[in-house]
């Protein structure tokens, strides 16, 4: 959701927002969740916030965006694979839970997961992600912190 929106088309902005602004800002996925997270000067705060909030209302989903998306996160993937903690993670996930149960989940994407696999199988990925986003992004299911100092 972080490359752009259509209040804020340019794809980097909010990285150069924040990096004119003394932020940053991430995201990471574990088990059921996504956490995303910024930080800036109190002074830029609520243009962040407004930036921030454009890629939850009405974020663009950009193909090639998507796309250099899914080669971040397998890039992230292979790093982890020789990771022993990812590893014995990933062990416990697949092998000693019960069948069903959403630990048994991929836990982590890549390429061939997010992207091979379904358009090997007729899937759109573009149009599976944009339906996710209609059913999940919906603020009921979504906690807001909001710090200041």
């Amino acid at each position: 959701v972080f490359m752009g929106s259509k209040k804020y088309p340019k794809e980097n902005f909010w990285d150069e927002f924040l990096a004119n602004n003394g932020g940053e800002s991430n995201a990471w996925t574990d088990c059921e969740r996504t956490c995303f997270y910024f930080v800036c000067h109190q002074h830029s705060f609520n243009k962040a916030l407004d930036i921030f909030a454009q890629f939850f209302i009405s974020p663009l989903f950009l193909k090639q965006a998507v796309d250099r998306e899914i080669m971040a996160v397998d890039s992230e993937w292979q790093m982890l694979a020789i990771n022993d903690r990812e590893r014995m993670r990933n062990l416990i996930a697949y092998e000693l839970v019960e069948e069903g149960h959403p630990m048994g989940k991929f836990m982590a994407g890549n390429v061939k997961s997010l992207k091979e696999d379904p358009e090997k199988n007729g899937i759109n990925v573009y149009e599976q992600l944009h339906s996710f986003y209609v059913k999940m992004y919906s603020a009921h299911y979504m906690t807001l912190v909001v710090h200041s100092m």
